[in-house]
């Protein structure tokens, strides 16, 4: 005990970043989720065509996510969470004109190659 935590537990947080010996939950992600709706917030006063947004979630939203996946395994429940970010932001307020599965399949199949 020379870092003064017991023996089998870690640090909740190692540079602002949830870490946990145990299982992590959503509510742990909100930075991430912050930063997320951020971006968004910003982009959503720009005129953006379908392409101009898919090109935004495909470089920078997924880009976050791609970092955090690097030293963390996120819990399913915020990749969902992320995927209805990227889906809102995507469409809008508009109805879809193409079911979101079929967004996010890959383009060999005639998706959009979301991953």
């Amino acid at each position: 005990m020379c870092y003064r935590f017991l023996i089998g537990q870690a640090p909740i947080y190692l540079s602002r970043y949830p870490i946990n010996a145990t299982r992590v939950t959503s509510a742990q992600f909100s930075p991430l989720f912050d930063k997320l709706i951020g971006y968004i917030n910003r982009w959503l006063g720009k005129t953006l065509s379908y392409a101009g947004r898919l090109e935004l979630i495909k470089s920078v939203l997924q880009g976050i996510n791609c970092f955090w996946l690097s030293f963390l395994p996120l819990p399913s429940c915020a990749l969902d969470k992320i995927n209805s970010y990227c889906r809102n932001f995507l469409f809008g307020e508009h109805r879809p004109p193409v079911a979101w599965k079929k967004v996010y399949s890959p383009k060999i199949e005639g998706g959009l190659g979301l991953h």
